[in-house]
């Protein structure tokens, strides 16, 4: 027996002056909705979700981004999206109350250096989350009560999950134990 799953109108209502593109996928998960949205935002929908009645018991489940620099067209509606905005910010959040699976695409324009609002006081969570999407894309986030690196060493000044990140370089690092440190060790790159 399969249940028709609606889209939230609460949510669709707020988000309409945005003009929200908003799509599924009915045969693998009917119950998931994808909803492309500016980042400004991001701080007033995690609200919704927060205060809302129908959207009290939500989870967020995960944050990460898209580099869309080497990405070809998809869809003629999305084309717009992946020509002006370098890196997509996601969050994804499951309703417990509606059976619902939510995930919020965030646009953001690398060249004006966009920053986007931390929910951590919201969501304890994203605190993580928006520490690693930080460190490996480079995104800024303001309000965030934590800003140390998880991964990667302090000096480290790169992004790793960018496509334009190189990744061969002429010094390895490694963390040496017998002098309790980061060290880092020049190599011959030999190419065939």
């Amino acid at each position: 027996m399969t249940k028709n799953f609606f889209f939230p109108l609460n949510i669709f209502y707020t988000l309409q002056t945005t003009k929200p593109i908003v799509w599924t996928n009915q045969t693998n998960l009917p119950n998931h909705y994808y909803i492309f949205i500016p980042n400004t935002w991001q701080f007033s929908i995690n609200k919704i979700l927060q205060k809302d009645l129908f959207f009290s018991q939500t989870q967020l489940l995960e944050t990460s981004a898209i580099d869309t620099l080497k990405y070809w067209s998809i869809n003629s509606d999305f084309d717009l999206f992946i020509k002006k905005n370098r890196i997509i910010l996601f969050y994804t959040y499951f309703s417990f109350f509606n059976k619902l699976r939510l995930t919020f695409l965030y646009l953001n324009n690398k060249s004006n250096n966009t920053k986007f609002t931390s929910i951590d006081s919201m969501f304890k969570n994203a605190n993580w989350l928006e520490r690693e999407v930080a460190e490996m894309y480079g995104l800024n986030f303001l309000l965030k009560s934590d800003t140390r690196k998880l991964l990667l060493d302090y000096t480290f000044t790169e992004f790793p999950l960018l496509k334009d990140f190189t990744c061969e370089h002429s010094q390895d690092v490694y963390y040496n134990i017998f002098e309790e440190r980061v060290s880092y060790i020049r190599n011959n790159i030999i190419e065939l």
